[in-house]
């Protein structure tokens, strides 16, 4: 079933384009640690750490073996489909690891290995992508620091500052009632100055109707 396979981890992890559903054949199971089962898978020429979900491991032991006291380990060179699975660098960048989510067995041909595979850090390409990766994420790391910092500058003003703008904020509240208040001011005053012309209006008109009506009765 070495036929099976075909090269494809490291071309996937130098373009960053995964394939749907590739093949790998199971190497060797190496431990269970916080719910992560470690093994080690190949393609058709590199060998690559890989881990296998808690969830991944279950959903195989009940649906594929209905056996749930099946140990892993008798899937050592098992031939498998990666359903569902991520590679990306682990913490210290100086290796990737495949995170296999969901698997579909195929069939063995027993435990042993029948091509001839390679570590994926002989790849010299490969080992640079981890050097450019691992650069990106320091310079991204003391960009955010920078941005930390200007923000702490920014909240430890002292009891002082914070008092003097509050006396800003303070003036520019009064100065804008102030102004308020004058307009409105303003605006009465011309009310009440209008209101006088109206009557001042009226009674002159209301002596001239009276003065017409005497004239007439002489």
């Amino acid at each position: 079933m070495s036929s099976f396979l075909r090269p494809w981890i490291s071309i996937a992890i130098l373009s960053e384009q995964f394939p749907n559903n590739p093949h790998v054949q199971i190497v060797k199971f190496c431990k269970i640690d916080q719910g992560l089962t470690t093994l080690y898978i190949a393609d058709k020429k590199y060998i690559i750490r890989a881990t296998m979900t808690k969830s991944c491991v279950q959903y195989f032991k009940t649906n594929t073996k209905n056996d749930n006291n099946f140990q892993m380990s008798q899937l050592t060179g098992a031939f498998i489909t990666l359903r569902n699975y991520k590679i990306l660098p682990n913490l210290q960048y100086n290796d990737f690891i495949i995170t296999i989510e969901q698997f579909e067995y195929i069939g063995s041909e027993g435990c042993s290995v029948a091509h001839r595979i390679e570590p994926i850090l002989s790849n010299n390409d490969i080992c640079q992508k981890l050097y450019r990766l691992k650069q990106d994420l320091e310079i991204e790391t003391l960009i955010l620091a920078d941005l930390d910092n200007i923000t702490q500058t920014q909240n430890q003003m002292t009891y002082y500052e914070q008092i003097q703008i509050q006396k800003s904020n303070i003036n520019n509240l009064n100065y804008c009632n102030n102004y308020q208040n004058l307009n409105l001011n303003i605006k009465n005053t011309s009310n009440t100055n209008d209101t006088n012309t109206n009557s001042n209006t009226n009674k002159n008109t209301s002596n001239t109707n009276t003065n017409d009506t005497n004239d007439t009765n002489n």
